[in-house]
């Protein structure tokens, strides 16, 4: 699997989460005030599916790492 450098938590910065957020509702703001409701429902939807997928594949890879983790140990105990 490809790495990707990832800076979301910087242990540095402790209010790197309120800027998140903040920075969420923001984009949310100026997108929502450029979109009918009708574009506004839909684009909503698409996020929402976008979130479920995202989790999914968390799901997926956490579940994956576990077996792995699982046969790593079993092949371990096997040569001991």
């Amino acid at each position: 699997m490809e790495q990707c450098e990832n800076n979301i938590c910087d242990t540095n910065k402790k209010s790197s989460g309120l800027e998140l957020t903040a920075a969420i509702s923001a984009a949310a703001a100026a997108i929502a005030k450029c979109l009918s409701d009708n574009e506004l429902s839909l684009l909503s939807a698409v996020f929402n599916e976008l979130g479920d997928t995202l989790a999914t594949i968390l799901g997926l890879r956490q579940i994956c790492a576990s077996a792995a983790d699982t046969d790593k140990k079993d092949k371990d105990d096997k040569k001991n």
